[in-house]
């Protein structure tokens, strides 16, 4: 199956000419999956590449370090313009940048906290995990001083995750008025999210405020609410489809606003400018924000982006500032 992609590769390279004198550059890039939250940052990624006109190459990971490595050394062979990675482990994400290095091929690195060595990516394009935490934690404080808060996150030991829960405790702390009661892991699973919020229901705990790490845990701790006929004030960090329909539906009292759509744009115009010869942004965080459920319509950064997003996504390069 790899040598037939490869193979394709190289002929959809192969067959791309000049236009008019004008070079065709070709992208590649390596995404963990296609399906969810990486699904609207590909699209996003592509509608950027369309509008330049630039040809794209786009293979899929797992999230497996080896995938990783065979996917660039496919794309390394296929002779890209330019390569750009969402990587899950910081050693791999040095060890590609090495060989798209030594390959004299520019790469950029999407979410991945880059580990010490010779690899240099041209860019990087990244949420502050921690940010997503402080943004909560300092909502509560001053929405609801005094609360117990559970939080139910993701993976236990990822990145962002400890990241996440590290910001947490020491954004409680420094508020002084918020006291997390409970952290617990759901492996991005809503029914498991489920089960453990109906657990520390039915155990007695006394809290005010849960807290879901993604979306569809924070729908879990919502079905487990709804099923023992109790009502606490629930924070989502996503932002995305499910958390709107939770607003709609009067379930969410706030989130923490992240768009993959949006970092699928920074991540495309940074290749972009690079190919183009432009000064890219070697570091870029993507934007976050709080979200109240009497403002969401309005604030709520959306997942799906469209061409109205990409001056907001340029202005938001040049100037650090989110405004739309």
């Amino acid at each position: 199956m790899r040598k037939i992609a490869l193979a394709v590769l190289c002929s959809m390279v192969l067959g791309l000419g000049a236009s008019a004198g004008e070079k065709q550059f070709t992208v590649g890039y390596v995404e963990p999956y296609l399906q969810g939250w990486f699904a609207y940052l590909a699209d996003a990624f592509e509608l950027v590449m369309e509008k330049e006109g630039i040809k794209t190459v786009r293979l899929l990971s797992g999230y497996e370090p080896q995938a990783e490595i065979k996917a660039v050394q496919d794309l390394i062979g296929a002779k890209v313009d330019a390569i750009h990675i969402c990587s899950g482990s910081p050693d791999t994400a040095q060890y590609v940048s090495e060989l798209a290095n030594k390959a004299g091929i520019p790469i950029s690195i999407q979410d991945a906290s880059l580990a010490e060595g010779p690899g240099k990516p041209f860019a990087t394009i990244e949420f502050d995990w921690g940010l997503s935490s402080r943004l909560w934690v300092e909502e509560v404080s001053r929405r609801w001083p005094g609360s117990k808060v559970i939080c139910i996150q993701g993976l236990a030991g990822a990145g962002p995750v400890e990241w996440q829960n590290q910001a947490m405790y020491e954004a409680a702390k420094a508020v002084g008025n918020v006291e997390i009661v409970n952290l617990s892991y759901a492996d991005y699973q809503q029914e498991k999210a489920f089960s453990i919020a109906k657990d520390i229901l039915q155990s007695g705990l006394q809290f005010d405020v849960a807290v879901g790490g993604c979306q569809e845990l924070t729908a879990g701790i919502v079905d487990a609410l709804r099923a023992a006929g109790q009502k606490k004030i629930i924070i989502s960090v996503n932002g995305g489809p499910m958390d709107i329909d939770m607003f709609a539906a009067g379930d969410l009292d706030g989130c923490v606003s992240q768009s993959p759509g949006f970092q699928g744009l920074l991540s495309a115009l940074t290749v972009v400018d690079k190919l183009q010869g432009r000064q890219a942004a070697d570091l870029l965080k993507t934007p976050q924000v709080w979200v109240g459920k009497e403002e969401y319509k309005e604030k709520l950064i959306p997942w799906e982006m469209d061409a109205k997003w990409i001056p907001i996504a340029r202005n938001f390069m040049a100037t650090g500032k989110l405004e739309y």
